[in-house]
C-alpha cells in the first residue's frame, strides 16, 4: 500500500471506475472481455518446458480454470508491424485495465477473449497505486481476429 489519506475514500473511487468500466462494456455478454488460463498438464517423462517427449502420450495430471469475466477498461491499440521469417504481420494489440479486487480474480491468466478474438497475454505493466487502490494494465496482442 502506497500510504491512505483521509481525503481519499477508496470505495467510492472503486464504485466510480467500475461504473465508467460498466458504461463502455458492449452490450452482449459474449463480446465482453473474458479471461482464461491456459491447461496446466504434466507427463510422465517431459522435457524441462514440460513437454513430452513422445507427442502420442497422455498427460499425467491436467489442471484447468474456470473462465472468468470481471470490470475492465479495453483500450484497442491497432496492429503492431512484427517481422516474421514469412513477412510482416500486423497483429492487433490491446491494454486492458484492471482494478486490484478483480485483477485478484484473473492473475495468471494468459489468454483473453474480446468477443470472437483471442488475444495472449504478453505482459502486465508495473501497478499503478492510488493510495488503498492498485490499477493493473495487461497489453495483449491478437492471436486471431474475426
Amino acid at each position: 500500500m502506497a500510504g491512505t489519506d483521509s481525503r481519499f475514500d477508496a470505495a467510492a473511487f472503486r464504485t466510480a471506475i467500475k461504473f465508467a468500466m460498466k458504461m463502455g462494456l458492449p452490450n452482449a455478454t459474449p463480446d465482453r472481455a473474458t479471461f482464461r488460463w491456459s491447461p496446466q498438464r504434466t507427463f510422465a517423462i517431459e522435457d524441462p518446458a514440460h513437454n513430452p517427449y513422445d507427442w502420442s502420450s497422455t498427460p499425467k495430471t491436467e489442471v484447468t480454470k474456470v473462465d472468468v469475466a470481471v470490470d475492465v477498461a479495453v483500450e484497442m491499440l491497432g496492429g503492431a508491424a512484427d517481422e516474421t521469417s514469412v513477412g510482416q504481420i500486423n497483429n492487433q494489440k490491446a491494454q486492458i485495465t484492471i482494478l486490484d479486487e478483480d485483477y485478484t480474480l484473473v492473475k495468471g491468466a494468459d489468454i483473453v477473449l474480446l468477443g470472437t478474438n483471442t488475444y495472449v497475454v504478453d505482459f502486465v505493466s508495473p501497478p499503478l497505486g492510488l493510495f488503498e487502490v492498485t490499477v493493473y494494465t495487461l497489453n495483449i496482442t491478437a492471436v486471431d481476429e474475426a
